[in-house]
């Protein structure tokens, strides 16, 4: 089997369905989208921002998701804290409410990892389909 390598330019841009349903994206990217300051005729205005928006996105990621599995890993633990004491001495009713809203956000985290990891997923295997 001969492999091939390619050269097709720079990396796509990659985004994630998850973005759209995170608070204050949509927000986040008009505004970057109205900064960019850029000269030159329409379609080269169009790829200057999409290029801007591309690092300011990447970055926006890396803040927001790049934490994701610690965020998942520091719920759980304030969770089986909470059971703990709930075995132990029983909770009160903020405990109980925290509890809940832990698990609620813990839903919210299991949500965009499956994204993510699904999204990944499928660049494997189209880049395995590549060869």
């Amino acid at each position: 089997m001969k492999l091939c390598v390619k050269d097709w330019g720079p990396k796509p841009f990659k985004s994630f369905d998850v973005w759209l349903k995170e608070p204050g994206f949509k927000v986040m990217e008009k505004d970057k989208w109205d900064s960019y300051e850029v000269q030159g005729n329409s379609m080269s205005i169009l790829k200057d921002k999409l290029k801007l928006l591309k690092v300011d996105l990447k970055e926006w990621n890396k803040n927001v998701f790049g934490c994701v599995e610690s965020n998942k890993r520091r719920i759980l633990s304030e969770i089986e804290e909470l059971d703990g004491k709930d075995d132990d001495e029983g909770l009160e009713e903020t405990g109980r409410m925290r509890r809940m809203e832990l698990l609620s956000q813990l839903g919210m985290v299991d949500k965009k990892l499956d994204s993510i990891y699904r999204k990944k997923k499928q660049e494997r295997i189209g880049s395995i389909m590549e060869i």
